[in-house]
């Protein structure tokens, strides 16, 4: 049986020259460049990344929604 084969749909402005070089910088940065770089990125202590199970993504999705709602109503400190 013939595998199909799709067409690679890249971002808007994103070439295959882009998409390289990308892969060039991960495949050549050192262990500790990529966790200086985790921690750059996920270092704000007012985020956190945990593991869930896939089946209370949604749940979670709404609790944090109903969350952001409400913070948007409360009124602004001084």
């Amino acid at each position: 049986m013939k595998k199909k084969q799709y067409k690679q749909v890249l971002p808007d402005g994103m070439t295959g020259k882009d998409v390289q070089a990308i892969i060039e910088y991960y495949d050549h940065q050192t262990e500790e460049e990529a966790i200086a770089e985790a921690e750059e990125v996920f270092g704000d202590s007012a985020t956190t990344i945990i593991q869930i199970p896939r089946k209370l993504v949604p749940k979670v999705r709404a609790l944090i929604a109903k969350e952001a709602r409400a913070k948007a109503k409360r009124p602004k400190a001084a």
